[in-house]
């Protein structure tokens, strides 16, 4: 900086260089200035910033919120440290001193994370069983949980918050764990298969009406179901021909009205009738189906609060589809052939076979769903 021809001249000791420079015309500044120093002249003192004086100082205030950190609001505090914008310069530090992990925060804030990125997030987190409280693309105090325990395990610091390669190295741990929770499955799937077809061979597969009856009651849609169904209609039909007239007309009033009730009042007047072993399972089945319709309800309703809309429900029946399991017309219209695919699916990895969605099945549909997509 150049300095003026007379020393003695110099009427500000002690005061600032931006008023040193802005009094003195003959004073050219240059040099280097940090990051986030904010040089501008104060108002003079005694009287009234003008108009073109205050809005140089919210200029520099507008910088300095623009940089937000604290180099900066203490630059525009040393220009103006009784400026109209100081309270809320010194209440900017605190607030930026006051939070641990602030840095880290606004590196995941400017990765612009989507809803469906932060969903994505959780899924992974709740398929490694660091449990997000929710996969709604909402980061709250439960996600924050999961990830400070997730970084504790894989020797991150404990933010709470993500970075690009820290949600890598996540969806990297997810995709293994889905393949081997799907070759687990598989291995299930096979074992099921085989515990079928034994149990066929030692009841179903002799042709009998209690074995038939048996194998139908473990595996109401096991790999012989249609089978032994068949099977035990031909059974029903000759039972029937041979039955006495009055048995047979008991039997015929109970299956027309096909209530508990009518197969009970059956099995009173007949307790060793011909068609006693088909009232007993019918009764069995009624009841069961009671039972059934109870879990049906919840099932339904834990489904519904999913939300899940018709982009959704095709892309499950392709998966469901791609695995073999034949849900029918990929059309988002889950019908029978969808449920039955849905309850192979759950059956085979332990998920509960309802034939309803609920959150555990739906993270592994789509677990499987990004492990096929990385397979190819």
């Amino acid at each position: 900086m150049q300095q003026p021809s007379s020393p003695t001249s110099w009427p500000w000791q002690g005061g600032t260089v931006s008023r040193l420079v802005t009094a003195n015309a003959t004073i050219e500044p240059e040099g280097y200035l940090p990051r986030g120093f904010v040089f501008a002249p104060p108002a003079p003192q005694g009287r009234l910033p003008t108009q073109a004086e205050q809005a140089q100082e919210t200029a520099v205030w507008q910088g300095a919120v623009a940089l937000d950190t604290v180099a900066a609001y203490e630059s525009y505090l040393r220009t103006y440290p009784n400026g109209r914008y100081a309270i809320q310069a010194r209440e900017a530090i605190a607030a930026i001193q006051d939070e641990p992990f602030r840095a880290e925060r606004l590196a995941e804030d400017r990765l612009a994370l989507s809803r469906e990125e932060r969903r994505a997030i959780q899924r992974n987190l709740s398929l490694l069983n660091f449990d997000p409280r929710g996969i709604d693309g909402i980061f709250g105090p439960g996600t924050r949980g999961a990830i400070r325990n997730w970084q504790q395990q894989n020797g991150f610091a404990q933010t709470g918050y993500l970075d690009a390669d820290q949600i890598a190295r996540l969806e990297a741990q997810a995709a293994r764990r889905a393949a081997q929770l799907e070759a687990e499955a598989e291995r299930q799937r096979q074992a099921a298969e085989a515990a079928d077809r034994a149990f066929w061979e030692e009841t179903g597969a002799r042709g009998d009406e209690a074995g038939l009856r048996a194998y139908l009651a473990r595996y109401p849609e096991g790999l012989f179901a249609a089978d032994a169904t068949e099977q035990l209609a031909r059974i029903e039909a000759r039972n029937r021909a041979e039955a006495e007239a009055a048995d047979r007309a008991a039997w015929d009033r109970a299956r027309q009205a096909d209530t508990a009730e009518a197969f009970r009042e059956y099995l009173e007047a007949f307790p060793e009738g011909r068609f006693a072993a088909e009232a007993r399972a019918r009764l069995d089945a009624i009841l069961r189906r009671a039972e059934e319709a109870e879990g049906r309800a919840a099932a339904e309703a834990a489904e519904a609060a999913l939300g899940l809309n018709t982009l959704t429900r095709r892309v499950i029946e392709q998966r469901l589809a791609a695995l073999g399991l034949d849900p029918g017309a990929v059309d988002g219209n889950f019908d029978a052939g969808t449920r039955r695919a849905l309850r192979a699916y759950q059956r085979d990895r332990s998920l509960g076979a309802t034939g309803f969605l609920d959150e555990a099945t739906l993270v592994r549909l789509l677990a499987d769903t990004l492990q096929q997509a990385l397979d190819r």
